[in-house]
């Protein structure tokens, strides 16, 4: 393959580690083996299968609070890029993050936040970097199309939000760090319940700098120089009340987030100047109430988002705000005792003030089925979508089908497949930006297929996935002559993409008293390539930035009072033009975390001491945005339980 000698003998020894946790004959949480009985889905996250049980049979992956704590992760960005499959495309330390899923563009992965779409209509992306994971209880990742429950943007798959909830007890939890870059932080959260009623409200500030020194090759001659224009501050606050009765629940949550940054552009040029403010506000209201064998789930969310671009070298002051309202509801009900049908419908709005402002309804409407026959859990499902705007009505047609098989009477064994269709609707700068949008574009449309089997027995959860992806009429920015010496950018549908790979996975777990040994891995390979244009010098060559192989590696050993976090991530080469012409080389980054915990009473301290790019790798994800040299972060972390 395209791993350089070095990393073969990492990923080797990391191999050695995960399959000596293997053998280790320690209990972890196993999978319920299907059965004869379907329960009604309660209101939390399950650790090995969907929350959401219309995706049966896709390949999943939870992180959990604990995973959030050995990561170190203080940004959603930064927690997938060291434990998930996905590939996050950073523009250096602080800018833009975005994922590939599978092969997959920013746009074509879906990001849920308690259920409620997180992805800017304007832009169709997510900036990864402005999720604080403080917010974050859990991560769920699905892989695959899950358009037959979502809608439009799951084509490469679908990453659950799940926020904090209050503690049953009362609970105050005050942090504060500091860091390489002039890197400060510090946040609160206070949460309890008193009866049937629960609040929680969480509060975090962050700062950096971003001055690191990095190697600029444009210079000549050559030379170190720091970073500039590369500062940022960020402000969240996030509430939540609930009440709770014997039947039902309903909450009503509010998240904003203020933040500002520098975007000194490319690292070979000096900094323009350029900052980008964003500004979000988002609500929802949630209900769930269960009636006998029946169950209603219903979110009404509003979100607004306002962010401002100003780029002096360029003479831009750019502002678009946008809105949005959606209502999604739907309904469990049991059939038999061994069937769940699931039922619903999404309805929402959505307003820019780009140019003459232009908004757009949404309307959805889905139905699935669950259940289980012997060894056999199927679940098919279907969803039609309708999108009406000024310009143009899109429809689609969305269907799926999951199989999970147990087949042997061994219930650790499971045979896992899935495949369905999947869509994404253009946005609202792809069709009406000025000069160059192209109010007739279709949506996007691709198949998606799945074929794994998973094994759960004692200290071993390890899973291996063939998945193979088509999408076409994948929208693609090219320039067009207007005039005699005169271009612009414009967007058609005329890709058309295959993407095939293997995703592997291993973790365990074993006790080494008084210590605790846990380690993983995850391991893909992703064979993307353009189909569009068979005469193009394009066609059959990887997408850019597309990385063929990736091995993510961690491992957490210690007991109650120290702790210590290791992570390593190897990334195979990215090609930077469309024919494989020219490439960014491999690269290799570890970092490492040392957490001491004291408990005294009702109070808790814990001391995380971390270092980043802990053998001071030289490399950059995406060209001439340099990334970090090694560098280190103090947290101080009080849990007080009056």
């Amino acid at each position: 393959m395209l791993f350089t000698d070095s990393l073969i003998r990492h990923a080797r020894c990391a191999l050695l580690v995960a399959a000596c946790l293997a053998s280790s004959p320690v209990c972890v949480r196993a999978q319920t083996p299907p059965d004869t009985t379907v329960v009604l889905p309660e209101i939390r996250v399950e650790e090995t299968r969907p929350a959401d049980p219309t995706l049966e049979g896709s390949r999943v992956l939870t992180l959990d609070a604990d995973a959030l704590e050995a990561t170190g992760a203080r940004t959603t960005a930064t927690l997938l890029e060291a434990r998930s499959g996905l590939f996050i495309k950073q523009y250096g330390a602080g800018g833009l993050a975005t994922v590939s899923l599978r092969g997959t563009n920013a746009s074509q992965t879906l990001f849920l936040l308690d259920g409620v779409r997180l992805s800017d209509p304007q832009s169709g992306q997510l900036d990864l970097s402005l999720i604080p994971t403080s917010l974050l209880a859990s991560v769920e990742v699905v892989h695959g199309a899950g358009a037959a429950r979502y809608g439009t943007g799951s084509l490469g798959g679908t990453v659950r939000l799940r926020t904090i909830q209050a503690s049953e007890t009362p609970q105050v939890r005050v942090s504060g760090g500091m860091g390489a870059f002039g890197t400060k932080e510090l946040g609160a959260t206070l949460s309890g319940q008193r009866g049937s009623w629960s609040a929680i409200a969480a509060a975090e500030t962050r700062q950096r700098q971003g001055d690191f020194s990095y190697l600029n090759t444009a210079l000549v001659p050559v030379a170190e120089v720091a970073r500039e224009g590369a500062d940022q501050s960020a402000t969240s606050l996030y509430g939540r009340i609930g009440h709770e009765s014997e039947a039902q629940t309903i909450s009503l949550a509010v998240w904003h987030s203020d933040t500002e940054r520098g975007l000194p552009g490319p690292g070979n040029a000096p900094p323009g100047g350029a900052r980008q403010w964003d500004d979000q506000t988002r609500l929802w209201l949630t209900h769930h109430q269960q009636i006998h064998h029946t169950a209603w789930h219903s979110t009404l969310a509003a979100h607004r988002t306002t962010t401002r671009f100003v780029n002096p070298t360029a003479s831009a002051d750019n502002t678009t705000q946008t809105h949005t309202l959606t209502l999604d509801t739907y309904t469990d009900v049991l059939l038999g005792n061994a069937w769940l049908l699931t039922a619903g419908a999404e309805a929402g709005y959505d307003h820019t003030d780009v140019e003459d402002g232009f908004q757009q309804q949404r309307l959805g409407v889905f139905t699935a089925l669950t259940g289980t026959r012997g060894r056999w859990q199927l679940n098919p499902a279907l969803r039609l979508d309708v999108q009406h705007s000024e310009a143009a009505t899109f429809t689609a047609l969305s269907p799926r089908l999951g199989l999970v098989v147990q087949p042997f009477t061994w219930d650790a064994l499971r045979l896992k497949a899935s495949g369905g269709r999947a869509f994404r609707a253009p946005t609202f700068a792809e069709r009406f930006s000025q000069p160059g949008g192209n109010p007739a574009l279709t949506p996007e449309r691709g198949w998606s297929g799945d074929l794994g089997i998973h094994l759960q027995h004692r200290s071993l959860d390890a899973e291996v996935t063939a998945f193979a992806l088509r999408n076409n009429d994948q929208i693609v920015w090219h320039p067009s002559a207007v005039s005699p010496g005169v271009q612009i950018w414009r967007p058609d549908n005329v890709a058309r993409v295959v993407s095939r790979g293997i995703e592997v996975s291993v973790q365990a777990t074993t006790n080494l008293r008084p210590a605790r040994l846990e380690g993983g891995l995850f391991y893909t390979v992703t064979d993307a390539k353009n189909r569009g244009n068979a005469n193009a010098a394009s066609y059959k060559k990887q997408l850019r930035y597309v990385p063929r192989e990736q091995l993510k590696l961690y491992a957490s050993i210690g007991g109650r009072t120290v702790r210590l976090d290791l992570s390593g991530r190897f990334v195979s080469r990215r090609f930077l033009a469309s024919d494989e012409s020219t490439w960014l080389d491999p690269y290799q980054v570890f970092d490492a975390q040392l957490r001491l915990q004291y408990s005294l009473g009702t109070t808790s301290a814990t001391l995380a001491l971390g270092l980043q790019n802990l053998f001071d790798a030289d490399y950059t994800i995406i060209r001439l945005y340099p990334m970090p040299p090694r560098h280190g972060h103090l947290r101080l972390t009080l849990d007080f339980h009056p």
